[in-house]
């Protein structure tokens, strides 16, 4: 929402930081422009936890849904370097992209290979 649409919702002008900071808040938040504005407007002391609880909800979920992507990389990539099924190692790199597949290589113990160790090089010299 803009300075000027959050200003006309909660009926006074404010100094840019104070909208700025309030735009983070509502940005980060569930609710519709109006509904925020009027909490705003109130200090209601649960907009504060409702963020918070919504925030955390999120970051839990994110997180047990983060181990078990790791957990079936593992499966895959332990597939591919048993069946020596390099397309298939490939394509998990492809998801990951190179640096988080690095990482989760050197992190697992698993062989790097060619392109790996130039991807390593490029970065090591930039």
């Amino acid at each position: 929402m803009t300075q000027k649409e959050f200003e006309e919702r909660i009926g006074r002008q404010v100094p840019f930081e104070e909208y700025a900071n309030a735009n983070s808040v509502y940005l980060a938040s569930n609710m519709e422009k109006d509904e925020f504005c009027e909490r705003f407007k109130r200090s209601d002391k649960d907009l504060l936890l409702d963020i918070t609880e919504n925030y955390y909800s999120k970051k839990t979920a994110l997180d047990a849904f983060r181990k078990k992507l790791d957990a079936l990389t593992k499966k895959i990539l332990s597939f591919a370097y048993d069946e020596k099924d390099t397309t298939l190692r490939n394509e998990v790199r492809e998801v990951l992209g190179p640096r988080d597949f690095v990482i989760f290589c050197l992190e697992n113990g698993y062989e790097l290979d060619r392109q790996d160790r130039e991807y390593i090089l490029f970065n090591l010299k930039s």
